[in-house]
């Protein structure tokens, strides 16, 4: 790393995660509608003006947590595609209901009734990620009669039907049988057809 204006960077970075965190306390506390500009730069104790010189509106922060949030899913699932596809994928499904655990109140206003179409749909292709590396792995035969694609995408919005159910219920199981439940659904989805 070139310590090239980094000082700079740095505090470039800390204010961002500064002003994620705000927004995801404040949604938790208020709900992403009631919030205003003014909310998020008082709780990350910054002004207004440093808000608008790294985004446009309350939306473009919101976007940015969001992409910012779905690219920290992926490094655990792809670090332990070592071992047998098996246990990576349920790894990666027990680390995902644990961020969702963790950010609840994120996701719920992300997936709900009046959640974020943009969203959903980049979670979605992330899901159907982890679906096809898990096909990939499976041990299939010739004679499929199942497109991959098809059960893909099956699997993905099967995968966010239960996710958004866990969250609607106010997660009524533990992070970690919710992933293994969806994992059996998984493995006997990659085997139909065979």
């Amino acid at each position: 790393m070139s310590h090239h204006g980094e000082p700079g960077d740095l505090r470039i970075r800390r204010t961002r995660l500064a002003l994620r965190a705000a927004l995801l306390e404040l949604i938790e506390e208020k709900g992403f509608e009631a919030i205003i500009v003014q909310d998020i730069a008082d709780r990350a104790m910054i002004n207004r003006v440093t808000f608008y010189k790294h985004y446009r509106d309350k939306y473009d922060l919101l976007e940015q947590t969001m992409r910012a949030m779905l690219s920290e899913l992926p490094q655990g699932v792809a670090q332990l595609l070592q071992s047998p596809a098996d246990n990576a994928v349920y790894v990666g499904l027990i680390q995902w209901f644990e961020q969702v655990d963790r950010h609840a109140s994120f996701y719920r206003t992300m997936l709900g009734r009046e959640g974020n179409a943009a969203f959903a749909a980049r979670l979605r292709s992330y899901l159907e990620t982890l679906v096809a590396q898990e096909l990939e792995q499976a041990q299939i035969d010739d004679r499929r009669q199942l497109p991959p694609q098809v059960v893909i995408r099956f699997a993905a919005a099967g995968f966010l039907g239960v996710t958004e159910w866990w969250l609607d219920q106010r997660r009524p199981i533990p992070a970690q049988e919710a992933a293994s439940h969806l994992h059996a659904l998984l493995l006997r989805l990659t085997t139909l057809g065979g």
